[in-house]
C-alpha cells in the first residue's frame, strides 16, 4: 500500500497567454488538458517515521494522454513503473514482477485515476476527491489539494497537494494517514521525442 504514494504522480506541460489574475479549476484543467506526449525528470523525497533521513530517488518519466505514464527510476537502481488503462506493472532488471488478484485490481484503479488527473480530468477527480483550489497565488501559478472523500484511496492517504506554473506541474505532496510522505518534484519537461520499449506496442498489450 505504501507504493500508492510512489505511484500516484504527475501532470504536466504547455499553455500560455493569460493575465496576472487568480487561477481557477477550469484554467486549470484546460492547460492539463492541453498535454499530449510529454517527457522529463523527476527527483523524489519519502519521508518515513523513524528515519532520519528521506529516501530519495530520481529518474526520467514519459506520459502519452489518457494511455500511459512510465516512470524509469535510475537512481537508487534500475526499475521502471509502467501505468496504464489496465494497471501498473514494476519491472525490475527488466523482470516483470507478480501481483495478486487483489493487488491487480487496486492497481487498475489507482493508475486509472493517475492518468485522468494527468490528462487534466478534475471532474472525474471530483467524484473521488474534494478537490480545494488555494485561491492566493496568481496565475499562471497555482495550487490544489484533493482530499479523499471515501473508499480506498481515504484508507491510505491524507490529502495530495499539487502546485504549477500554466499547464507545468512544478511538484506533487502525497500525505498518508500513516503520517509518511512523498515530495516529488518534475524538472526539465518537453514534447516526447524518443518513446521507450515499454510504451511501443501499448495498444497492442492493452486491448488483449
Amino acid at each position: 500500500m505504501a507504493r500508492i504514494s510512489i505511484l500516484v504522480l504527475t501532470l504536466l506541460i504547455s499553455f500560455s497567454g493569460w493575465g496576472q489574475t487568480p487561477a481557477n479549476l477550469q484554467t486549470i484543467e484546460q492547460a492539463l488538458a492541453a498535454n499530449q506526449q510529454l517527457q522529463g525528470q523527476y527527483q523524489q523525497q519519502r519521508f518515513i517515521a523513524g528515519l532520519s533521513r528521506p529516501l530519495t530517488s530520481s529518474g526520467d518519466f514519459y506520459l502519452i494522454k489518457n494511455q500511459a505514464l512510465l516512470w524509469q527510476q535510475s537512481v537508487p537502481f534500475e526499475q521502471q513503473t509502467l501505468m496504464s488503462q489496465s494497471g501498473i506493472d514494476v519491472y525490475t532488471n527488466h523482470v516483470k514482477q507478480p501481483q495478486s488478484s487483489q493487488q491487480a485490481k487496486l492497481s487498475q484503479s489507482i493508475s486509472q485515476t493517475v492518468l485522468a488527473l494527468m490528462s487534466g480530468d478534475l471532474k472525474r477527480q471530483s467524484e473521488l476527491f474534494d478537490v480545494r483550489l488555494n485561491t492566493e497565488p496568481q496565475w499562471p501559478l497555482w495550487q490544489l489539494q484533493l482530499t479523499p472523500k471515501g473508499g480506498m484511496f481515504a484508507k491510505v492517504l491524507a490529502n495530495i497537494e499539487v502546485s504549477g506554473n500554466q499547464g507545468d506541474v512544478l511538484t506533487l505532496k502525497v500525505m498518508e494517514n500513516s503520517g509518511d510522505h512523498t515530495e516529488t518534484r518534475f524538472i526539465q519537461t518537453s514534447p516526447l521525442t524518443q518513446v521507450p520499449e515499454l510504451l511501443k506496442g501499448l495498444d497492442n498489450r492493452e486491448s488483449k
